[in-house]
């Protein structure tokens, strides 16, 4: 009986500890802490709630925990109850997928999906973009299920520049000690993430992190001016075939496996993309400073001689070997586009020949400048001829019907204007300004002293300095360009606002009143027409409505 007592006792020591994180997790619970980290969430107010879903916000506290600069998910929303005739994509990827550095309107899953709506235009057509800057492929192993739940019906992947930098990556900053040397643990940690207990712990090593952090090379105190891109590099030399080069082809390689298994599982479709980057006008990194007598720079400088002399052909392949063997690795190596093949092959995935798409388009196929922003995010162009690659493989697969009619002619003009444009370029050029582009103790000041061109500009450079909202900046725009007389101009900066969040209200409400106040009356009314169908029965349009002049209310 003494024998049976004390296991008895025992039993209760050893749970003491158990009950006691139990309760804690649960008060963390009771209280809220650390919110909510599921994937999609029910939309704010804005999005008449009670009929779409949109990315929570806050998903990135599952790779940034306790970072005070994190980057956010794409404002995009789908219905909570998908339509009978409804053809549902989500896009997965980094900074490329959420259209960085322009707002919203300019990724390339909008003008997807204008063009897929365009060519079926009796289906309700959603494309709802999952790039989140500053992530890698356990971000999306860690998506998959989540987005398969949502009745997927195709999902589309670009994504390997971020296996070295972005969280949780072979060479990040944004690790935990010990946890980048091993997937199996990552996943665990990503699991624990739904622990609030866990969370707690994470928020607090996070802020000591903070506390000590050290700049990267060549400085001893972090500057004030670092970049997100600065700020994640763990490790800026690694070599071709090191041990942390091959680390990231690895888990790239294991995890692309696991989202096209689970795809498969559920019977959902993928096309995986090749990548593309500016080989030819963005040099290795470094190259004016410690490596400027680097194998890569020597390989750049051969590709220059090449082109000079009329070998285009030559000169491309020298260009690549100088990105492969850059040791700042930002752009993936060719091995990640091969290791794309390799994997998409084994499961019968198809991927997209972007690479040759962008060459196409190049002059001479050198991929630089023309087509992208810095060393790998594509201008407004670029980012076109992304959505017509996808729409194009997805036509070849007969995704959606095995017979594609032709596009129907669409009166609408591009999802943005000069204004979005501006944003993006003033966006590159500050990131450009900074280290790794520039020097970590000699920033460059373009961005500082750039002295816009046009009202457009002189916009964007308000907003990028957040002295103006968003919206302030297109509806101002409008307004000015009423005054001056141009009407269809500020017609199109409306119709911007709207496409960068075209299922929330607030947009339709501004656009509708500026109108009526410039007696645009047929233009108001048609905007109002557009909110209906996105929130019908509102409250807010029915107020709209009473306050508009009489002659709109006539229409």
């Amino acid at each position: 009986m003494a024998l049976k007592k004390s296991h008895f006792f025992a039993l209760i020591v050893a749970l003491v500890p158990v009950l006691f994180f139990l309760l804690l997790e649960a008060g963390l619970r009771a209280v809220d802490y650390g919110g909510n980290l599921a994937l999609f969430v029910p939309a704010s107010h804005e999005y008449a709630e009670d009929r779409y879903l949109a990315i929570n916000p806050d998903i990135t506290q599952r790779y940034f925990p306790g970072d005070r600069f994190i980057p956010r998910p794409s404002s995009d929303v789908f219905l909570k109850v998908k339509p009978g005739n409804g053809y549902r994509v989500f896009v997965l990827g980094g900074s490329t997928v959420a259209g960085w550095p322009y707002p919203d309107n300019v990724m390339f899953s909008r003008r997807l999906q204008q063009l897929l709506a365009a060519t079926f235009p009796e289906r309700t057509i959603e494309v709802i973009s999952l790039g989140i800057a500053a992530v890698n492929s356990y971000t999306l192993r860690d998506f998959i299920d989540e987005v398969l739940e949502q009745q997927a019906d195709a999902v589309l992947i670009y994504a390997g520049h971020n296996e070295y930098y972005g969280a949780l990556g072979a060479a990040s900053t944004v690790t935990l000690p010990g946890i980048g040397d091993s997937g199996g643990l990552i996943r665990l940690y990503l699991w624990l993430q739904h622990s609030r207990l866990f969370r707690l712990l994470g928020d607090a090593l996070g802020a000591a992190r903070h506390a000590l952090q050290q700049a990267p090379p060549g400085n001893g105190a972090e500057q004030p001016r670092m970049t997100l891109m600065g700020r994640v590099i763990g490790e800026h030399d690694i070599a071709e075939h090191s041990e942390t080069y091959e680390r990231g082809l690895k888990q790239f390689g294991d995890n692309l496996r696991a989202v096209l298994n689970s795809a498969r599982d559920a019977g959902v479709p993928v096309l995986v993309s090749e990548l593309v980057s500016n080989v030819r006008d963005q040099p290795p990194f470094f190259f004016d400073g410690e490596a400027a007598d680097s194998d890569a720079a020597s390989a750049w400088r051969r590709a220059r001689e090449l082109e000079s002399d009329g070998e285009p052909q030559a000169a491309r392949a020298f260009y690549e070997r100088a990105k492969d063997l850059d040791g700042l690795r930002f752009r993936a190596p060719e091995a990640m586009n091969r290791l794309i093949h390799t994997v998409a092959a084994e499961s019968g995935t198809a991927v997209v020949p972007m690479k040759s798409r962008f060459e196409a388009a190049a002059p001479q196929g050198l991929i630089g400048d023309t087509l992208i922003l810095d060393h790998l995010h594509p201008n407004a162009g670029g980012y076109l001829l992304m959505a017509r690659a996808f729409y194009d493989s997805m036509r070849e697969l007969g995704l959606i019907s095995t017979q594609w009619p032709e596009p129907a002619e669409s009166t609408e003009s591009e999802p943005y204007t000069e204004l979005d444009t501006a944003i993006g370029k003033l966006r590159a050029m500050s990131l450009k300004d900074n280290w790794p582009f520039r020097p970590l103790d000699s920033p460059g000041k373009k961005a500082i002293a750039y002295q816009p061109a046009d009202m457009a500009e002189s916009y964007a450079k308000q907003i990028v300095r957040e002295t103006i909202t968003y919206a302030a900046g297109h509806l101002q725009l409008a307004r000015y360009y009423h005054n001056q007389g141009e009407h269809q101009r500020a017609l199109l900066e409306y119709r911007a606002l709207i496409s960068n969040t075209p299922h929330r209200l607030t947009p339709y409400l501004a656009s509708v009143t500026a109108l009526a106040q410039a007696k645009r009356y047929r233009d108001a009314s048609s905007f109002l027409t557009q909110a209906e169908a996105v929130a019908p029965g509102h409250p807010a349009l029915a107020r709209l409505m009473q306050d508009m002049p009489a002659p709109m209310q006539q229409l």
